[in-house]
């Protein structure tokens, strides 16, 4: 029975503590509403679907990414949908607007159409907002699709 203790107190104290060391990089990737649309936002790997995400007018979506090891890291700055094939967005149920890596005007794929809005401490925040600017976008390049 003592025997029994002393060896879980011993895998306790090795498994309960931390090692100690540093994490930091926090990091949240908002994405808000601003259009008057419903917006979903799709995200595919090989057909498919590997994130998924549906806002009203005025919502918002909170991606967060935890801190790594190490002291001073900073923002994870690769957007949420990067490793991803192709990103559909989706305004009202019946227009669509499809993304590759390759395009860069209002792609969620791409990290240059984010703002750092807090770079300074943790957590670190990009912030993508869908806007009247990118509806118009879908209109211009997207097709309409029957809901």
């Amino acid at each position: 029975m003592i025997r029994n203790t002393i060896i879980f107190s011993i895998i306790f104290f090795f498994t309960g503590c931390g090692t100690g060391e540093p994490v930091s990089g926090r990091t949240n990737h908002i994405y808000k509403n601003a259009t008057p649309y419903i917006v979903e936002v799709v995200g595919y790997n090989d057909d498919d679907v590997a994130e998924r995400f549906r806002l009203k007018n005025g919502e918002e979506f909170i991606r967060e990414i935890p801190a790594v090891d190490g002291d001073g890291n900073g923002p994870f700055s690769s957007a949420l949908f990067r490793p991803h094939d192709s990103v559909l967005v989706f305004y009202a149920d019946t227009l669509v607007i499809h993304f590759d890596i390759g395009r860069l005007e209002g792609n969620p794929m791409r990290i240059e159409n984010y703002d750092l809005v807090e770079g300074e401490r943790e957590p670190f925040i990009y912030e993508f907002i869908f806007d009247e600017e990118d509806y118009n976008l879908a209109l211009e390049r997207g097709r309409i699709v029957k809901p």
